[in-house]
């Protein structure tokens, strides 16, 4: 999620050269003030050392906590990595091979199309090439009570976009299905394996991987959105792909042992030529002439990766967005560095500080990728439209709905007001309706992530309502897959 930061930051134009000796901190001071970001913590490993790991600014800026290298934060999808290493393991140990079928270890499995199904392997489930595009799905998951079983399930009565493996599109579903494929040919939640097989080994002891565990936690980053603290959201239900909360202490441990080939401190967690097969290019992306100004002639999707080159050297990396956090981690395998910047607000700081650490690490000397001025992304915000007359009595949108693949949602008089319940994820998904157009209602969902959408209204021919859509543009969630159905 949030992918358009990586976006902008790559496309920045104005950079600064770096002059005197480098210092990691005064980097990050300035970061911090650059952004007028909440908090952050920044781990660097060089030559296969680390040699800076701390932490800066508020856990909440409500209150007077501070962050440091311990403090652990939801890593949103930085966790693919860990499911493609679970993956790596089984078929370390004979139990999975790359090109077996899913179905043939997940006989539940389906997707939209029979064929595909059958063609489907478990090195797809990886990288990104499923015939759909980016983020779609994701409203089966996001806030919702769904297990990953439906999930998957659900999923798989949305059309899809383009041909299987035409093209790159990012799909966290197919990471909840690999966690799927992961607890039925272990017999062990992905919880539990992930534990066992990955953080017992590389003693990250202070990394969990279960929403109920990381709430006892102490020393744990709060969610800003637009400057204000938010409250967490489980996401249990998507864990394969964005189960894992950790901090820069243990997350640099988990980056020295794939700069080691699969290796930490003796013990072989994934065999060098398992780590290969992870970071091999699998599904091209575009590349476009500000990457190419940055020294960037190539990028795709690896396995739980994203692969790229930097100036000559290979460089291996992933990023993360959820509401309030926004992540990264990038190796230098051929120099055995690495850098990890997670924050507890939604800026493009991670990737100024990755590109500026890793131009440094490549060449000796840095640009700086920093801004003279606060960057906080796109403004979500719309002008607000004067309410309308709609052409019809608005009891006739009174009822339930229902979309094929989310499923329920409901319109109903709330307080005098006509208010939207998405029943999946009423929580968030609930807003009163403002007539805005003959057949068009604006609003505003609970969930302070989204901007404000609008609902389109659909008739029969006998004048009745048919249906609705929403119309709710934004990075994130695929809106407009979805079509609410009038019931009976």
């Amino acid at each position: 999620m949030r992918f358009w930061f990586l976006a902008l930051v790559l496309a920045t134009s104005s950079v600064r050269a770096q002059t005197g000796t480098f210092s990691y901190d005064s980097l990050c001071n300035r970061a911090m003030t650059s952004y007028k970001q909440p908090g952050m913590a920044m781990g660097v490993i060089e030559n296969g050392s680390v040699v800076f790991s701390k932490g800066y600014g508020k856990r909440n800026l409500e209150r007077n906590e501070s962050i440091d290298d311990h403090t652990v934060f939801p890593v949103a999808s930085l966790s693919k990595a860990f499911t493609a290493a679970a993956i790596g393991i089984l078929v370390d140990r004979g139990m999975l091979k790359w090109d077996d079928k899913v179905i043939s270890h997940d006989p539940s499995f389906a997707l939209y199309d029979p064929q595909v199904t059958h063609q489907f392997t478990v090195r797809d489930l990886l990288c990104h090439r499923n015939g759909y595009e980016t983020f779609d799905g994701d409203l089966l998951w996001y806030g919702t009570k769904y297990s990953r079983e439906e999930i998957v399930n659900r999923f798989s009565r949305l059309k899809p976009k383009h041909g299987f493996r035409e093209k790159y599109g990012y799909s966290n579903i197919m990471f909840i299905e690999a966690a799927v494929l992961i607890e039925k040919k272990t017999g062990m939640s992905w919880e539990s394996f992930v534990r066992q097989h990955i953080l017992k080994p590389l003693e990250m002891t202070e990394t969990v991987v279960d929403h109920s565990a990381f709430l006892l936690l102490t020393n744990k980053a709060t969610p800003h959105v637009n400057g204000a603290a938010q409250s967490y959201i489980n996401y249990n239900n998507a864990a394969g792909a964005v189960g894992v909360n950790s901090n820069v202490a243990d997350l640099l441990k988990w980056a020295t042992m794939w700069l080691n080939q699969g290796t930490y401190k003796g013990k072989v967690i994934l065999k060098e030529s398992t780590v290969r097969e992870l970071f091999a290019a699998k599904t091209v992306q575009q590349v476009s002439p500000k990457n190419e100004e940055n020294g960037i002639h190539f990028k795709a999707a690896a396995s739980g990766w994203m692969v790229q080159d930097l100036k000559g050297f290979k460089m291996v990396h992933h990023s993360g967005g959820l509401p309030g956090f926004i992540l990264n981690l990038a190796l230098l395998p051929e120099k055995k560095s690495a850098v990890v910047v997670l924050t507890n607000g939604e800026t493009a700081l991670p990737f100024a500080l990755t590109n500026t650490v890793m131009d440094l690490h490549i060449a000796g000397k840095s640009k700086d990728y920093l801004p003279n001025t606060g960057q906080n992304g796109p403004d979500a915000g719309q002008k607000p439209i004067a309410p309308h007359k709609i052409s019809f009595s608005d009891t006739l949108l009174l009822g339930n709905y229902q979309d094929l693949m989310y499923g329920g949602a409901k319109i109903f008089k709330q307080n005098g007001r006509l208010t939207l319940e998405l029943s999946p994820t009423a929580t968030l998904f609930t807003a009163d309706l403002t007539p805005c157009g003959p057949a068009h209602f604006r609003f505003k969902f609970k969930d302070p992530f989204l901007p404000e959408g609008t609902l389109v209204v659909q008739f029969n021919p006998q004048g009745g309502i048919k249906s609705f859509t929403i119309d709710l543009p934004n990075p994130d969630f695929n809106f407009y897959n979805l079509l609410f159905t009038k019931q009976p």
